[in-house]
């Protein structure tokens, strides 16, 4: 049994003890790996149930829990946190990807937000869209009064839905309320709704909330913060325009650009058109060639900061294919990018040591890295997407 599935069965077990509850213990795979590999928000369902404070809920579990010697658990701000020596995380201990119908919204363009900012949140939407479609779901993408499947092509098709979605008319509040409530009256199938924090007054929101949304896990509300919408240094340029006029081979980083969780006050529009670390599909593509160019060799590290930057690469490696499934199942696509990226940069690090540099030029490396099983990771994430990396 791994470590994490050992610590899995301990906390379910503490639940039901204290609690009498038989709740199902999952876990989500961090991005900041100080905040432990792994977390649990079980705290935090139990204390929606009994109505005590999740820390308390946390902190009491933790008591009656049985911890391998060789992991770290740790509750904090509620957050079941867990590191594991293993690196083993088993699919069925985390959320799963959804299968059969799913309906995304976005509601149409208004006047409390600016174009780019929309197709942010368009592309964000989109992004999940077409990682949900890879896993076989059956996916409907509401924009506004717009509905596709993404059943063609994918590129022309991206292009068609920004263009769409700009070319609507500006809708008001209370058009978009309206719109929501009714498409979260009539549907029956498993519904993202991505909206802004200008979408709707605040009370408004609210009401929506308690009646249609409040206690289900079958409707996920994917909200970011102002900060990522307002501010966009955009020098004037009408985001129609450019969408339209945008090369083919811009498309897939310029969507991956707009949905990374880059603050809009540092946001260029102007990085996905050049080949750079910043452009993260490019970086993703570089990289991949950098493994392949090195990986074969193998190599066995020989200094304390390889094996720290190993141990980095082996996680994440390991973390990202639920990263993925995270994206999926709750829109947590920032995560996902974010997660790529720190995967990137540890690899790269690696590389570019002289050390390991020294012992490639001298052909002296001896067995197997985790460098393949970085790549491998990697090119699993990019045949979700309907982008070929290619080295």
């Amino acid at each position: 049994m791994s470590e994490l599935s050992a610590i899995a069965t301990s906390l379910k077990m503490a639940a039901q003890e204290v609690w009498g509850d038989t709740h199902e213990v999952l876990f989500r795979p961090q991005v900041d790996l100080s905040f432990g590999q792994v977390c649990s928000d079980l705290a935090y369902d139990l204390s929606e149930k009994f109505r005590r404070n999740p820390e308390s809920i946390g902190q009491e579990l933790l008591e009656r829990v049985d911890i391998p010697s060789t992991a770290k658990v740790w509750c904090q701000e509620g957050f079941i946190n867990v590191n594991v020596s293993d690196l083993l995380y088993p699919d069925d201990l985390f959320v799963p990807s959804p299968q059969g119908a799913v309906v995304i919204v976005v509601p149409a363009p208004s006047q409390e937000l600016s174009g780019w900012g929309y197709l942010r949140l368009l592309s964000s939407a989109l992004l999940q869209a077409l990682l949900l479609k890879s896993s076989a779901a059956e996916v409907t993408l509401r924009v506004g009064e717009l509905e596709t499947s993404l059943a063609g092509d994918t590129i022309h098709e991206l292009r068609a839905i920004w263009e769409g979605a700009l070319r609507l008319s500006l809708a008001t509040r209370e058009t978009n309320e309206a719109f929501l409530a009714s498409l979260l009256e009539a549907s029956t199938s498993r519904m993202y709704l991505w909206l802004s924090p200008h979408s709707m007054e605040r009370s408004r929101f609210q009401n929506l909330y308690r009646r249609y949304l409040q206690g289900t896990k079958e409707r996920i509300l994917c909200c970011p913060e102002k900060r990522w919408f307002n501010g966009i240094e955009d020098g004037g340029r009408d985001p129609l325009e450019v969408i339209t006029k945008l090369p083919d081979h811009v498309v897939y980083p310029m969507l991956v650009h707009l949905a990374s969780s880059v603050p809009a006050c540092d946001l260029d529009l102007g990085i996905p058109f050049f080949t750079e670390n910043a452009n993260l599909h490019s970086f993703l593509h570089t990289t991949l060639r950098r493994i392949h160019r090195f990986a074969d060799c193998g190599w066995s590290a020989v200094s304390e900061q390889e094996s720290l930057l190993e141990r980095e690469i082996s996680i994440r490696s390991r973390l990202l294919p639920h990263l993925v499934s995270q994206a999926r199942s709750r829109g947590e696509i920032r995560s996902l990018l974010d997660g790529i990226e720190l995967l990137l940069r540890p690899i790269n690090r690696l590389i570019n040591m002289p050390s390991f540099r020294s012992r490639v030029e001298q052909e002296k490396m001896e067995g197997e890295g985790i460098l393949l099983e970085a790549a491998a990771a990697l090119e699993k994430f990019s045949k979700e997407l309907p982008f070929s990396v290619r080295h």
